[in-house]
């Protein structure tokens, strides 16, 4: 009869009415597994999107967690269930184990306040979380099948590898918890780790006499992290040993060139997680420090990002020690290459617990003119409260489409709304400093920055009530494939997560197609509305509208929109010269190759090199390993009659970062020459560093693919730039602005927004300054003049929100005159010249003359 019974049913051997009775009978059992419950409860709420807990009742938070463990571990001391000695142990072990998650929960609790830990990184809480999962469900293993069995020993494996590592990193607290133990019962909480590897090591034991399968199973469990450590370590260890190398190799190299040491190490280091992650120790992730310098304050060095906890970086810089290279080093090759401008900004006070709780959007669309104006009302909440006593400053970047400009903004103060003023760049920077630094009192200021982005400062950010402020954008709307796009404009800043988004678009004028993003409602004719959290990325796309003239008149003068053909100049390109990068395919050199051949056709590799059939293979693997490249126009002997052919990377320095260099001067210097260089792109992606140089009007450009480039070089032409004092082109639109003295004629006057006065300002300035922006002279009268008309935010003017007015005249700020002033979603047409006034009071005075003698 026994060889009948069923295998799996011989094979558990659980002791008689202990581990096989339904753990929720034991009274002790389910009311800590109900605690745990509610701990958790409470521990997540500061992490759910829709409630809000301040950073200064993290402590009363604590103050429930560690009561409701001390509570329960002093009933199980009462009721000995903490004894794990022979048949004990089965009967004990589930209510030690929710005694150790309490524990753990209650450790976490506490280092929100007091930060022995990092916030934990992604995978580092999900192992945390699948550990506790492993002791809460270890009190059920008897009533679970073999297999549940076996898994449940092996997550115990693996969670006494991490409680393991918690408590080593603990150990150079343990004297100072052991006086806090004494002193507050605090301290217990650095040996907790280590009490827990106590108990998981006990119940191994206990494991190895009464199922040496499940003790295999949990031996596996304890390899399986470890043998996923090794590759991870591995990999550290070869990718920190190129960046030394290669950090060694240009410091050695006598031939350095042009560019600094940073830029020429950030070219060769590998584009990979890894690779950044090594960048960002000490930055980002936390590392071990010397000796028992225990308690790690915040660095100084101008990184704003989360800093966390890594347990695989912690190890790996045990292991191989810190890179060679300077904070400010690492900052710039992050920057560089991978896209960490934003957080690597000047910081006067931290903003660490910011967040944004609201975004408003207000669109409106004038495809007319193929243009549009959005304004962005953001809500921005400090999570601490007065008891922490220190403001936050709040940093935006926003990430503006091409071509935009910034023509407003307003800071909310005293539950007011306060309007911009328009000046020089370095007084708004002043006036910021002074007040922000010194006084910590209420400014806001917008910064043009490079690469169609600006930066908004916000300050002072407190617990004692949400900051306001709102910035619009004049853009043009894209021209893509016979549709005119509205791209949304998006930023980097306090998170978002969660945040409520509300959206409204009103389509000024008509345009058939008009295609939105799932979710919008049309109250009112021409109005779309959407409500929900915030969408940072989404486009709108419609129809082109059949051409008409539109105009816009203010201060004497008519601004006038009309669409543009590419023209095309004679030109036969003489010498060639390819940007080579790893952007570039094979395919895409060889189809080059094969087009100019004939011509001589150079690369830049530390020097100008010809390239041959014999060395071109060679330098294009040696090229198309470098993640970005800067091309030194500086180079070109002739201009005039020279091509270059260039494919980009969106990550690279920008020409700010380049500044004191021996490149930036020697480029400088070339430019002053005012030469026409000729850029063709293959591709929609520009690099900051030729984005820059074609929004200030450097570079003749055009882009397409290479049989648009096999056209132009068949027909020996290119695209010529008309521009001048009297025109602008705006390239995403396809759009040309004209600016006249006398009202142009057939043209209607004042049905077009003022928007077309601002984008041609903006464009206006940045083709004045040209060359000159590699100086610091370029700022003058003329420009300030330029950008004050129209109030847009320029490499020489910002737009600055002071609290008083005696704020503005103690820096020498005043609004503009004769200005059009901040944009609103409100403004459209044109406003009245003199004359116009004086008419419309003629005819209100008529209307009421001839109402009256009626009468």
């Amino acid at each position: 009869m026994e060889t009948l019974l069923p295998r799996t049913q011989t094979t558990v051997n659980p002791p008689p009415g202990r581990a096989d009775r339904n753990p929720l009978k034991d009274y002790p059992y389910a009311v800590g597994l109900a605690l745990v419950g509610f701990s958790t409860a409470l521990f997540t709420l500061p992490l759910i999107a829709n409630v809000d807990v301040s950073r200064d009742n993290h402590f009363g938070l604590f103050g429930v967690h560690f009561l409701l463990t001390a509570g329960y571990a002093l009933t199980l001391k009462i009721a000995g269930r903490f004894r794990l000695r022979g048949e004990a142990f089965d009967h004990n072990i589930g209510c030690v184990l929710l005694s150790l998650v309490l524990s753990l929960v209650s450790c976490y609790a506490l280092n929100r306040d007091i930060p022995v830990f990092q916030p934990a990184t992604p995978w580092l809480s999900a192992y945390l979380v699948v550990s506790c999962g492993a002791f809460v469900g270890f009190g059920f293993r008897g009533v679970l099948p073999r297999r549940g069995q076996l898994l449940l020993h092996f997550l115990l494996g693996a969670a006494l590898v991490l409680l393991t590592y918690l408590a080593a990193y603990l150990l150079p607290l343990y004297g100072i918890a052991l006086f806090g133990l004494l002193a507050l019962g605090l301290g217990v909480h650095a040996f907790l780790p280590l009490i827990g590897v106590v108990y998981l090591v006990r119940a191994l034991v206990r494991t190895y006499a009464a199922d040496r399968r499940a003790f295999a199973v949990a031996l596996a469990g304890a390899g399986f992290p470890l043998l996923l450590a090794i590759p991870f370590l591995t990999a550290w260890g070869r990718a920190q040993q190129q960046i030394v190398h290669t950090y060694h190799q240009t410091a050695l190299d006598v031939d350095r060139g042009a560019l600094p040491d940073w830029v020429r190490v950030s070219q060769r280091l590998s584009d990979g997680w890894l690779t950044e992650r090594i960048l960002k120790t000490d930055l980002v992730y936390q590392t071990p420090k010397p000796g028992f310098e225990f308690w790690e304050m915040p660095d100084r060095n101008n990184f704003e990002d989360q800093r966390q906890h890594d347990p695989l970086v912690m190890i790996a810089t045990r292991l191989f020690g810190r890179l060679p290279l300077e904070a400010a080093e690492k900052i710039k090759i992050l920057e560089a290459a991978h896209d960490s401008r934003h957080h690597a900004q000047e910081r006067l006070w931290t903003g660490s617990d910011l967040r944004t709780t609201s975004v408003a959007t207000n669109v409106r669309l004038f495809p007319d003119v193929r243009l549009a104006y959005t304004e962005q009302t953001l809500r921005i909440r400090n999570t601490l409260t007065a008891r922490w006593g220190r403001p936050q400053e709040a940093i935006y970047t926003f990430h503006l489409p091409e071509g935009a400009a910034v023509t407003s903004l307003s800071l909310w103060i005293n539950g007011r709304e306060e309007r911009g003023y328009l000046t020089t760049k370095g007084k708004a920077t002043k006036a910021y400093r002074t007040i922000v630094g010194v006084e910590s009192r209420d400014p806001s200021v917008v910064h043009w920055q490079e690469g169609n982005r600006v930066s908004v400062r916000v300050f002072p950010c407190t617990a004692a009530e949400d900051r306001r402020f709102k910035i619009g954008i004049t853009a043009p709307l894209r021209l893509e494939k016979e549709q005119l796009v509205y791209s949304s404009v998006y930023f980097d800043g306090p998170t978002a997560a969660g945040a409520a988004g509300s959206t409204r678009v009103q389509l000024v004028g008509g345009s058939a197609g008009l295609a939105l993003p799932a979710g919008f409602a049309q109250p009112e004719s021409g109005v779309y509305t959407h409500e929900g959290d915030y969408g940072p990325d989404w486009t709108i796309r419609m129809n082109v509208p059949v051409a008409r003239r539109q105009s816009f008149s203010f201060g004497g003068k008519t601004y006038q929109a009309e669409p543009y053909a590419p023209t095309y100049a004679p030109f036969d390109a003489r010498t060639v010269y390819l940007d080579l990068n790893g952007s570039w395919t094979r395919r895409e050199m060889d189809r080059v190759w094969e087009l100019v051949r004939t011509k001589p056709t150079y690369v830049f590799d530390r020097q100008l090199t010809r390239l041959t059939e014999e060395n071109r293979e060679e330098l294009f693997n040696r090229l198309s390993e470098l993640r970005f490249s800067l091309f030194p126009f500086a180079e070109i002997r002739e201009p005039a009659t020279s091509l270059v052919i260039a494919k980009s990377t969106p990550n690279a320095p920008n020409l700010r970062d380049l500044k004191d260099s021996d490149f930036s001067h020697s480029l400088r210097t070339y430019l002053g020459r005012k030469p026409r260089i000729r850029l063709y792109n293959l591709g929609r992606e520009l690099s900051p560093y030729l984005k820059t140089l074609r929004e200030f009007r450097v570079l003749e450009y055009d882009r397409g693919d290479v049989s648009d480039l096999a056209d132009l070089l068949t027909k020996r032409r290119f695209t010529q730039t008309s521009e001048s004092d009297q025109a602008v082109r705006i390239e995403a639109s396809r759009m040309r602005v004209r600016e006249s003295v006398q009202p142009i004629e057939s043209a209607p006057v004042g049905n077009a927004p003022d928007h077309l006065l601002r984008l041609f300002a903006y464009h206006d300035i940045l083709r004045n300054i040209g060359p000159d922006y590699f100086g610091d002279d370029y700022v003058n009268d003329a420009l300030m003049r330029k950008a004050g008309l129209a109030n847009v935010v320029s490499p020489v003017s910002s737009l600055i929100v002071l609290e008083r007015a005696a704020d503005y005249a103690r820096f020498d700020i005043t609004r503009s005159q004769n200005s059009l002033g901040n944009a609103t979603a409100k403004s459209a047409g044109a406003v009245p010249e003199p004359h116009e006034w004086l008419l419309i009071a003629l005819v209100a005075a008529l209307a009421v003359y001839l109402r009256m003698n009626k009468s």
